[in-house]
């Protein structure tokens, strides 16, 4: 009996210790399981902190539809009405926040009722790095890069063709920001800026010095308005959006102290990564 008795204590005690070891290691794992998802939680909330975003690689492009009026500093842009004009560009984007981008705009608007100012001509060609990240609740597209450009101003006679000009041409930097945030599922608002220094020519017919070198004007850009986006294949989103643009040219008119504005609406749409 007494042998009996024994045996039931140590097989009592070799149960409480394997139990005793098995809770042991399960609340080790639990331990450490917590732990990594306690540093995983850490780091995406410091990535986020910091403005990171994790991208898909892929083509970006898309076209916008300007409609223009210009308007003038001095004498004005009397009788001209806006005008529709093209801006595409296309690039692709990185699967880290860096991407590449071309970008290519051309406005031409003509009033044969006006006795000066009769057309206006511009051109721009980008070439830009972009970088993704975000800040808080909005998705920024940082860009930097060059742009050539040109703007021309031009008389025409009573047959339309072209009777005298003057302009300027011109490469040289161009930064810009673009911001965006939902505000549904599908719907959002945008503001974006650009701004660019050229360094070129300047060209008049009727001055003395018709080819004047080494000339310098600015342009500025601003957009604003609403965007409808929605997924595609997973890693890419479609948009379309509308709103109001303006561009305003430093120095380019008759006189180096006036200025030329466009101003008007704007659809767009496209894909990007």
């Amino acid at each position: 009996m007494r042998t009996l008795l024994v045996f039931a204590t140590v097989l009592a005690g070799s149960s409480f210790a394997s139990a005793q070891s098995d809770s042991d290691e399960f609340q080790f794992t639990s331990t450490n399981s917590y732990n990594a998802l306690v540093e995983r939680v850490s780091a995406l909330e410091q990535e986020k902190s910091q403005g990171k975003t994790g991208t898909a690689a892929g083509l970006t492009a898309g076209a916008d539809v300007v409609f223009l009026r210009p308007f003038g500093t001095d004498n004005g842009m009397p009788n001209h009405d806006y005008q529709a004009a093209p801006r595409v560009w296309v690039g692709w984007q990185g699967d880290s926040d860096l991407g590449l981008r071309l970008r290519w705009f051309d406005y031409y608007q003509e009033n044969p009722t006006s006795r000066s100012n009769d057309a206006i001509d511009a051109v721009q060609f980008d070439v830009e790095l972009t970088s993704n990240l975000m800040l808080g609740d909005w998705t920024a597209d940082l860009s930097g890069g060059f742009r050539y450009a040109e703007l021309t101003e031009i008389s025409l006679d009573d047959e339309g063709q072209a009777d005298d000009y003057d302009g300027k041409r011109g490469m040289g930097p161009v930064v810009g920001m673009e911001l965006a945030r939902g505000l549904t599922d599908d719907l959002g608002v945008f503001m974006l800026g650009r701004s660019s220094i050229q360094f070129g020519d300047a060209e008049d017919d009727d001055s003395s010095e018709p080819y004047n070198k080494d000339q310098v004007f600015a342009i500025t850009e601003i957009q604003m308005g609403i965007e409808w986006h929605r997924p595609l294949f997973g890693t890419a989103l479609t948009f379309m959006r509308a709103g109001v643009e303006s561009q305003f040219y430093h120095q380019v008119a008759d006189s180096d102290e006036e200025a030329l504005g466009l101003f008007g609406g704007v659809f767009s749409f496209g894909i990007q990564h």
